[in-house]
């Protein structure tokens, strides 16, 4: 057998679902994904393919709805980003008035592109900066994010045209290779992460990911999953100890079960971010934090954020003696910050969720670490060894096996 908690019989009626029901839809998404790009990409001019075409005055002009009279290609950071084609540019418009801007389109590589298309990513992404819809909404919360220019999509292609924030007073851009977040740095996440959960709760944005929108979450499936360990475990020889790999299998299994468990009627769903780690923050001014990157926002519960920030960008080392007491502000947080007479949710609930989700963190570092293209090495076994020791900390596996066993259940 497998081991774990499932026997190999389960295993392989999971893998046979898979077959019959799961991955037969995923190939017809993927057919229509693939019909849509060529469609796109061939016959419909309307979105530039290169971002180079921005370096024309009449193109940005046409797209950001000013008069630009001059464009010319700005110095380009280094982000680690490879899941789109970006390009920075300064313009000068009819008035001499100077603007420093950053753009993205679908990235150049065909098979990040077409993957992502189909995951819903890239309008997950450009949905959350409509000129008009959430960013009004986040900034009403004070939620702080990046002034949008041009929010466009059309077939598989789509153009995001936004400030370039490294205009912004006392900035600082943040990612993962560079370092990690200090604890009260780490404060400061979670205080901006009440208010967004706040403003949001019990009413997700209806263009994210989720149970009741209109776009569903990317498939996640028993067969790609075991694939995707399987790669990691070759690339990263004894990232992931034995007892996880068996626990990640088991979670493999019985996803629909822990899907349930997170959607639970019984916990408020909200507006998460998604993709919360520090290389999709930004500081400035005084002690002042923002977000961009909202391509895997979801409706989910409050936790989710917070344990994919923590898990993704605290220092391993410290996390075992902090988590407590950065967990307990976030809930102060958003206990202060929800309106008046709603509940909050039990303190119990929130460190349930915090060790649950942990396994949405796997899920995601094991999908992105199976290629470069995705995720560089560096981050992909900080990320994962942080998220195995969390798990191991936590009886991660232990607890897993009770939500399949249904203990959390009504």
């Amino acid at each position: 057998g497998m081991g774990g908690f499932y026997s190999w019989r389960d295993h392989l009626v999971c893998l046979l679902v898979d077959w019959v029901y799961d991955i037969p839809r995923y190939l017809i998404s993927c057919i229509a994904a693939l019909i849509l790009h060529v469609c796109s990409t061939y016959r419909d001019p309307a979105l530039p393919s290169t971002v180079e075409a921005l370096l024309d005055p009449k193109v940005l002009s046409l797209f950001t709805k000013l008069a630009i009279e001059s464009v010319q290609p700005w110095e380009c950071p280094n982000q680690g980003a490879f899941g789109s084609d970006r390009i920075w540019l300064k313009a000068t418009t009819a008035d001499k008035e100077e603007l420093h801007l950053f753009a993205k389109i679908p990235a150049r590589n065909a098979v990040i592109r077409w993957v992502l298309t189909l995951a819903d990513v890239y309008r997950n992404d450009v949905e959350a900066y409509t000129p008009g819809g959430l960013p009004v909404l986040l900034a009403e919360a004070g939620v702080n994010t990046p002034k949008p220019y041009c929010a466009a999509t059309k077939g598989s292609r789509f153009l995001l045209i936004m400030q370039d924030l490294r205009q912004i007073p006392k900035l600082k851009l943040m990612n993962l290779y560079e370092g990690e977040a200090s604890p009260e740095l780490a404060k400061t996440v979670l205080t901006n992460l009440a208010k967004l959960h706040a403003k949001f709760w019990k009413n997700p944005w209806q263009g994210s990911w989720g149970d009741t929108t209109a776009h569903r979450r990317p498939l996640i499936c028993a067969t790609t999953g075991h694939a995707a360990l399987l790669v990691v475990e070759k690339l990263y020889p004894g990232l992931v100890p034995a007892d996880i790999a068996v626990g990640f299998r088991d979670m493999l299994c019985g996803f629909r079960q822990l899907r349930a468990h997170w959607s639970d009627a019984r916990y408020p769903m909200t507006l998460a971010h998604g993709d919360a780690h520090l290389g999709n923050m930004y500081q400035f001014g005084d002690n002042e934090l923002g977000f961009f990157d909202w391509q895997c926002k979801s409706e989910e519960f409050c936790v989710h954020d917070v344990t994919y920030f923590l898990l993704s960008s605290y220092p391993a080392d410290k996390l075992k003696g902090d988590e407590d007491a950065l967990l307990k502000h976030y809930y102060d947080e958003l206990c202060r910050r929800l309106a008046p007479g709603v509940e909050p949710p039990s303190w119990e609930v929130v460190k349930l969720f915090y060790v649950t989700k942990a396994w949405h963190c796997m899920v995601w570092f094991v999908f992105s670490a199976i290629s470069p293209s995705f995720m560089g090495p560096e981050m992909a076994v900080n990320g994962i060894s942080r998220i195995c020791a969390h798990i191991k900390r936590h009886d991660g596996v232990g607890v897993l096996h009770k939500v399949l066993k249904g203990e959390f259940a009504k």
